[in-house]
């Protein structure tokens, strides 16, 4: 088993955090990073979730930052197929963001990417079957 975090600072720091609880080794891998928002000024609380919802409501438009909801997807979801072919036999684990992670989840389950988002808490995580990606677990707040 092993761990595999995003690039941005947030995720490696998390992934430290579980490779000293779990003992697991742990690298970052290029790929993995949330949407690419860019500079979008800050926005309120209600401002922001209607943002996101127009993002996982429109996936083919960029409607939030530099990259689509379905760019993203594509995006994150051939980065984990690289990262499971490069050790097909290890059972990997992936920090990564939630918008990422929700769209990667909704494209291979009856899962709504915009309600998983929601309800995704600090820290979350979700267990995917590594073969059809559908969802085993969903724990959506890690106290």
């Amino acid at each position: 088993m092993r761990i595999v975090t995003s690039v941005e600072p947030k995720a490696a720091e998390t992934g430290a955090i579980v490779t000293t609880i779990l003992g697991l080794p742990v690298t970052t891998a290029h790929g993995l990073h949330e949407h690419d928002q860019g500079d979008i000024p800050f926005m309120g609380t209600d401002a922001w979730r209607a943002a996101v919802e127009a993002f996982f409501a429109r996936p083919e438009e960029v409607v939030l930052g530099r990259e689509s909801a379905q760019d993203a997807a594509s995006r994150f979801e051939a980065r984990v197929t690289a990262v499971q072919n490069n050790c097909p036999t290890d059972r990997t684990v992936i920090v990564a963001h939630g918008r990422v992670i929700s769209l990667f989840v909704a494209r291979f389950n009856a899962i709504d990417g915009f309600d998983l988002w929601r309800r995704l808490g600090l820290p979350s995580f979700v267990v995917v079957d590594p073969f059809d990606r559908r969802v085993i677990e969903v724990v959506d707040g890690v106290v």
